[in-house]
């Protein structure tokens, strides 16, 4: 329910407090007193675009903010997983900064528009002249009759059964896509890998040769260098080794009368253990290397032969290339076991079509098990809105295909006259004609659901008179169920609300011209019906039938 409205800069609103009570209310004024403008602020935290022009002074922010009680509509869930703060008392406010940033917030969290729109629109339920197309469109239709049926629960079963389906034919579908491409490239495929396997790769080969090719290069260079040491630790003339043999003897003999002497001997011979171990491991290392040019020219070859392939698929090492091939015998398995995966394929594809198929029958079943009822109940509606020879009928037409909402357009015709032909409404009904339809199903949609705010703006178009104060009882009767605002130009509709607000224009001291809105007390509002009833001179008995409108 919306509680209260604070708007600022909008329009020509300057700035604007007022407060909402329960039941049904009903908005007046003169033509082109700004109704049209508080909609359009309501609209703006329900998540439409943002436009410059609204902002009343160009230098100044616009907000607007709205407090809702939510107690009756189930929104935790929803809170929740957008990460929001919920409590009992929701306040959505929409702001436009004079650079023209729009920000939008609930309860102080700043969220998308998206979001708010998916929210605002559980709160806020806005009937215009535009709507009433909507009697035309086949899903609003089948929305209408699976909200009187009680579908909720079968029809969110069949959509998660038509989505499983959904996702099984498109995994069907794209298999046989990319099984038939596959089937082209079977040849070129098969000749690809049988390249890497003749290749016969080896993960970590490529740097192993790299660093055999290094040293079978520089053999010569490295044999020599290896010599030199050799020669260094021990040759014909005299070496290290030799001499440090030489020097830990000298050292051992000193030990006899030099204490100090034993631990340098230690030492030294230490050192002559290591490098004559070294010395051998040189001799080994220089015995090994030998310039072998058949071997240098395998591995050149090879690395070559990895070099080329690896350039071909666009990668820089030989486990890349493995991965490649293995992907290779991936696809060409895909490609031989094509009938097997086809086959199971379609058989889940058609195992979850047959299940959303079963639950979309049942769909159809229980709509059309409300069709008389709701025929019915809009004829009673409709002749006590002054069609009393109308006929309606709810026919049912099968889709060609399984749809979001099953398989169901569901149509319904219309005669608001005797002896004449039921055709499809949005067809034939004129604009107060479809102004009662669409009355009457909102009042039927309330009677078996919890339903957000409902502001009605001008639904009363191509009425007056009796019918419009029955108009009005329905609204009124609407009211004892939900939140209705009505905005109207009808006095027997403005009679009808537990309370009447007022929209006015002012001209303050500055020459500016702004919009306003109060709540009327008795004798304001006894007043507004009788200017509403003879226009701005009002007469005793414009007084007296305004009296007589609220009294009934």
């Amino acid at each position: 329910m919306l509680e209260h409205l604070y708007i600022r800069n909008y329009a020509l609103i300057k700035e604007l407090d007022i407060s909402f009570g329960k039941g049904f209310s009903v908005i007046t004024g003169e033509t082109g007193a700004g109704k049209s403008i508080l909609l359009g602020a309501i609209n703006m935290i329900l998540g439409q675009r943002a436009d410059m022009k609204a902002l009343q002074d160009s230098k100044e922010k616009c907000v607007v903010e709205a407090t809702f009680r939510l107690s009756d509509f189930n929104l935790r869930e929803l809170f929740d997983a957008y990460g929001l703060d919920y409590d009992d008392e929701c306040i959505i406010r929409r702001e436009i900064s004079p650079a023209g940033k729009s920000r939008s917030f609930i309860n102080d969290t700043p969220v998308q528009l998206t979001q708010l729109r998916e929210i605002g629109m559980k709160l806020i339920d806005i009937h215009s002249q535009h709507q009433n197309l909507l009697i035309g469109n086949a899903s609003f239709m089948v929305g209408f009759v699976d909200t009187v049926a009680g579908n909720a629960g079968l029809l969110a079963d069949y959509r998660k059964a038509f989505s499983v389906y959904n996702s099984a034919r498109k995994e069907y579908e794209e298999f046989v896509a990319s099984s038939g491409k596959a089937r082209e490239e079977e040849e070129y495929l098969r000749f690809q890998l049988s390249q890497m396997d003749s290749a016969k790769l080896v993960d970590g080969e490529q740097e192993e040769l790299e660093e055999e090719n290094n040293i079978l290069s520089h053999s010569e260079e490295i044999k020599n260098g290896l010599y030199s040491i050799g020669e260094l630790f021990d040759s014909e003339s005299g070496g290290v080794i030799s001499s440090l043999k030489h020097q830990m003897q000298t050292a051992r003999s000193l030990g006899n009368v030099y204490p100090q002497a034993e631990d340098i001997a230690q030492r030294i011979e230490n050192a002559y253990i290591d490098l004559k171990d070294l010395s051998y491991e040189v001799s080994s290392l220089a015995e090994d290397i030998s310039f072998d040019p058949e071997r240098l020219n395998y591995v050149n070859e090879r690395l070559n032969q990895i070099y080329s392939l690896e350039q071909r698929y666009h990668v820089s090492t030989v486990s890349e290339l493995i991965g490649i091939a293995d992907d290779m015998r991936r696809k060409l398995d895909a490609i031989d076991r094509h009938d097997d995966l086809l086959v199971s394929l379609k058989e889940k594809m058609d195992k979850a079509y047959d299940e959303a198929e079963n639950l979309a029958g049942k769909l159809t079943e229980s709509r059309c098990r409300e069709f008389e009822s709701i025929a019915e109940g809009m004829k009673d509606v409709l002749r006590n809105l002054g069609m009393p020879d109308v006929s309606i009928n709810m026919e049912c037409e099968r889709k060609e295909h399984l749809s979001s909402d099953g398989r169901d357009i569901v149509r319904m015709m219309f005669s608001a006259n005797r002896n004449r032909g039921m055709q499809d409404i949005s067809g034939i009904a004129s604009g107060g004609e479809i102004a009662r339809v669409m009355l009457a199903i909102k009042y039927m949609i309330c009677r078996v659901k919890v339903l957000p705010t409902i502001f009605f703006d001008e639904i009363d178009t191509g009425v007056s008179g009796e019918i419009a104060a029955r108009m009005g009882d329905i609204m009124s009767d609407m009211g004892n169920r939900m939140q209705v605002i009505s905005i109207t130009h009808l006095p027997q509709i403005a009679a009808k609300g537990n309370c009447q607000y007022k929209v006015y224009k002012d001209t303050g001291a500055d020459d500016r011209t702004t919009s306003n809105i109060r709540l009327l007390d008795n004798e304001e509002r006894i007043n507004e019906l009788a200017m509403m009833l003879s226009g701005s001179s009002i007469s005793e008995a414009a007084i007296n039938n305004a009296k007589e409108l609220l009294k009934k």
